[in-house]
């Protein structure tokens, strides 16, 4: 992008922004703001500013997907990082799980088990913050939590899945944020963080469980968004995770950015290299 092109743009935001000025001060004036006219004009405040940070770095590295099943992949290897206690080999729990969890009851003798956690951070990454503004398809990037989980059968057979928690409907805080939750698979997110654990039988099956009770919740950006599921699923496991709350518009919870530097500090998390700029470019 040239200097001529960004200084066409910025002309044109500062036009918008008066426009968006005029009609904020035409709602308020009489008094009788709804929630979706308010909703309306947040929406369009959070894409001046996600324009004006695109315009101060337009040459941001764009990051590259690594698929999670492959780090759960190699935690499966029965030759890395073998179970060092010796444990009665056990058949899956007599249950039949649900649509997430109910490969694990393949009726099957496991003998390894293990559970990842993973966050795609705000942004780039790298940092705890728990919001970033980014393209106008996604002006607001809150990142995302999700779980991993696979199990080694004694046939060589391997069952892995990345399962996420989503809202079903846009959150708008502080307007709107909660809504209706859901279980979606997440095979090819990406990772910026990544933390990783080797567990027993019996707190596998408690972490199918829990999902298995869960996955219906209401989402609530505050109380219960994707990071509170994940880390709920790694505790359920005897996985203790506990990171510091995140604040951000008149709210207060855990986020996938801080959830992310909790596991780099505290539970060996490994973060995802980053591209080579250069590279990149050059392959455009």
């Amino acid at each position: 992008m040239t200097q001529q092109e960004i200084k066409a743009i910025q002309q044109e935001v500062a036009l918008l922004k008066k426009e968006f000025q005029k009609y904020q001060e035409m709602f308020e004036a009489d008094g009788q703001m709804t929630n979706m006219e308010a909703q309306q004009l947040y929406g369009l405040k959070l894409v001046i500013r996600q324009i004006e940070q695109k315009l101060r770095n337009p040459d941001a590295p764009v990051r590259v997907p690594v698929a999670p099943d492959k780090h759960l992949d190699h935690m499966m290897d029965p030759s890395s990082t073998p179970v060092k206690k010796k444990r009665p080999l056990q058949l899956p729990p007599n249950r039949k799980g649900n649509a997430m969890t109910k490969d694990f009851y393949d009726g099957k003798v496991g003998v390894k088990y293990g559970i990842a956690v993973f966050t795609n951070q705000p942004g780039n990454g790298g940092d705890a913050d728990a919001f970033e503004f980014r393209a106008a398809s996604n002006p607001v990037d809150v990142g995302h939590a999700f779980i991993g989980l696979a199990k080694l059968n004694k046939d060589g057979s391997k069952v892995m899945k990345t399962i996420g928690f989503y809202t079903t409907g846009a959150i708008l805080p502080p307007f709107v944020t909660t809504w209706p939750g859901e279980l979606r698979f997440d095979p090819q997110k990406i990772a910026d963080v990544r933390a990783t654990k080797l567990i027993t039988h019996e707190q596998f099956f408690n972490a199918l469980l829990y999902i298995e009770q869960n996955g219906s919740n209401t989402y609530d950006i505050n109380h219960y968004n994707c990071a509170h599921f994940s880390i709920g699923v790694a505790n359920a496991a005897g996985w203790k995770i506990n990171p510091a709350p995140s604040f951000w518009f008149l709210g207060l919870g855990i986020s996938p950015g801080g959830t992310g530097e909790e596991l780099v500090k505290r539970h060996e998390g490994k973060r995802r290299k980053k591209p080579n700029p250069s590279s990149s470019s050059s392959s455009k």
